[in-house]
């Protein structure tokens, strides 16, 4: 189960694009732990992003919220209703005209003996804000009395301090922004005065923590039932890493060993509403767990369980109606699926698995040409492909768009030279489909187990084409220990293949001329019955004579096209019936008898550029 799954069990409610974010972030630092690190960020904030029933994000209120709204309906101070951390010298300037000139006028009152020039750089520095700057000078001042020196202090303290104008026309100015950082820095400082005064008594009159050994307020103190003592903090932080691992089971974390459960009342002390909630759900379960009931089930989503006594019953309605209320089947713990059972669902996901995987082994047989997308797929001859539709060249093997041979490498034998890196210009095309379609195969069937993990394997099997038988090995290897008979059969192989790859382009000339011829006749035809019905419209007898001596071109060229295309249907049948001589019985085509001269390898390609020379006029080996 992925991180994301584990923490909405614990916390349903928590908006999960802000729980992926968490998790993002902490995952590749944290190998382990990364639940519980997650589970504590959320827990010690409240105010996350949370979800309603129905999956739309709302904020909801926290603990400051309705202490700002019951001061405000007491009739509480505007500035004790801020939610602006005027303290952050990022946030955006929304001052007035006049925010500068009173924000300079307070701090000069503030601190008399600080030179003017120095106070507009420092205030320029936060970002022109009146709150950080006060707060900068503030601590800066705590420092230089505790450390009795003003010599590393960037100004020079003013002869005479600053007085503010009698007249006061300063103060006629008024700027809400500022009134509302001045009464900020008013409750800060309060604030700031009533913590350090409950630190001063608690160091004063607290008691020790067992585990972190700071002094605390016994009214912020956890007590187990053996009187040990612990403060909130520390006992809200290993709460919630035992939660974080569904263990409800909270003991005394005291030194000497004592293991004495802390109370419920003792836990509602520190623990949060949410927190309290998931403890109580966690020792509920566990209880049940125990007992040990008989017919007692769990919702497939959630943690939610009762006791069905019809056994006939084959829905589960969850009644957790908050967070989950899924109606999932009983038989196989998903979702509900009736009226078809448990089995035609597994039949009909292995059914769509196997389709994706038959579409990936198609989608990789089939090849589109890169400008008009017909599909094609070639069945023999070489690399270099030419779109039946629109005439484009293509390689066969990587798919792009050629100009014609210079893309390949049309040496038959492995080489070293800069050809090496080309695709090949002839291969094994049924070796090539096999490798390329289980490949597409095995890609698809993780991809889809990725998906639908649940899915049975054997359920997805798809019967792949049998793999063709190796190819040759190359010529160079084919001739050792070969004598000079083997080299003769070897270049009349060539030869063969050479003659029927020079067949195969004949018959894809005289195809695309057949068409052309074809879509010619068909034009002239649509033409001729335009004229006609003109004619049959038009009663001028200029028109009717100009429109009938057209026809009679027409038909003459009609004929003429005709006549050609009976040529060219003539000239295929001839080369098709060479060409299924050619695949049926190679062997039995006739090649030159030569005389055979010394059997030395050094006379391989003197032998085979003459039964080069002799093949070319027998059988019109052409040039594509």
């Amino acid at each position: 189960m992925g991180y994301v799954a584990r923490v909405l069990e614990i916390i349903p409610d928590v908006e999960p694009d802000h729980l992926l974010a968490l998790v993002t972030k902490l995952a590749p630092s944290l190998q382990d732990g990364v639940v519980e690190h997650v589970l504590h960020e959320l827990f010690e904030d409240p105010a996350y992003p949370k979800v309603d029933k129905k999956g739309k994000g709302k904020r909801r209120q926290t603990d400051e919220d309705i202490r700002e709204e019951e001061t405000s309906l007491q009739g509480g101070s505007p500035a004790k209703r801020h939610k602006v951390d005027y303290s952050d010298k990022t946030r955006e300037f929304r001052g007035g005209i006049h925010y500068t000139d009173l924000a300079l006028e307070q701090l000069q009152t503030d601190n008399p003996y600080i030179p003017k020039p120095y106070l507009r750089q420092l205030m320029a520095s936060f970002n022109g804000l009146y709150a950080p700057t006060h707060l900068f000078l503030v601590d800066q001042e705590k420092q230089r009395k505790e450390n009795k020196s003003a010599a590393r202090l960037p100004y020079i303290h003013k002869v005479h301090p600053f007085r503010q104008s009698s007249k006061g026309k300063t103060w006629k100015f008024e700027d809400a922004e500022f009134e509302k950082e001045v009464n900020w820095l008013q409750d800060e400082a309060e604030r700031r005065d009533r913590q350090a005064a409950e630190e001063l008594n608690d160091e004063e009159t607290g008691i020790e923590c067992a585990c972190c050994f700071s002094r605390v307020p016994f009214d912020k103190m956890v007590q187990c039932p053996e009187t040990h003592l612990f403060c909130i903090q520390c006992m809200n932080s290993y709460a919630g890493t035992l939660l974080g691992g569904h263990d409800p089971n909270i003991i005394c974390i005291h030194q000497s060993g004592c293991k004495a459960a802390i109370p419920p009342s003792e836990l509602r002390r520190f623990l949060s509403t949410k927190m309290m909630q998931l403890w109580e759900r966690l020792k509920q379960r566990k209880e049940v767990e125990a007992a040990g009931l008989e017919g007692l089930e769990e919702c497939p989503f959630c943690e939610w369980g009762c006791l069905i006594e019809n056994e006939d019953e084959k829905l589960f309605r969850c009644g957790n109606n908050e967070t989950c209320g899924v109606v999932s089947c009983r038989g196989c713990k998903k979702l509900d699926h009736l009226p078809k059972s448990c089995k035609e669902v597994e039949e009909e996901k292995a059914l769509d698995g196997r389709h994706v995987i038959e579409e990936a082994m198609t989608r990789a047989l089939m090849r589109n040409c890169p400008k008009c997308q017909k599909p094609f797929v070639k069945e023999h001859g070489c690399n270099k492909m030419t779109c039946p539709n629109c005439h484009t060249l293509s390689c066969y093997i990587c798919r792009q768009v050629i100009t014609g041979y210079d893309h390949f490498n049309q040496v038959p034998i492995p080489t070293t030279s800069a050809n090496a890196a080309k695709c090949l210009l002839w291969d094994a095309v049924e070796q090539r489909h096999a490798e390329e379609v289980a490949t597409a195969a095995q890609r698809a069937l993780e991809e889809y187990k990725q998906k639908n993990p649940d899915v049975d394997e054997k359920e997805l099997h798809v019967d792949l084409p049998p793999a063709p038988a190796a190819p040759p090995q190359p010529p160079h290897v084919m001739n050792m220990g070969m004598g000079h008979y083997g080299i003769m059969d070897q270049n009349r192989n060539q030869a063969r293949a050479a003659h029927a790859h020079a067949l195969q382009g004949q018959l894809t000339q005289l195809q695309h001329q057949r068409d052309m011829c074809q879509l010619q006749i068909h034009g002239f035809e649509a033409q001729t019955q335009l004229m006609r019905a003109t004619v049959a419209r038009n009663v001028d007898p200029r028109f009717a004579q100009i429109f009938l001596q057209q026809q009679v071109d027409m038909a003459e060229v009609v004929e003429q096209e005709r006549r050609r295309l009976l040529e060219i249907q003539a000239r295929m049948n001839e080369v098709q019936a060479r060409v299924d001589r050619a695949r049926v019985n190679p062997a039995a085509q006739p090649f030159p008898q030569q005389p055979m001269h010394h059997p030395l390898n050094i006379n391989v390609n003197i032998n085979y550029g003459r039964q080069a020379a002799l093949l070319a006029p027998r059988w019109r080996v052409g040039r594509r």
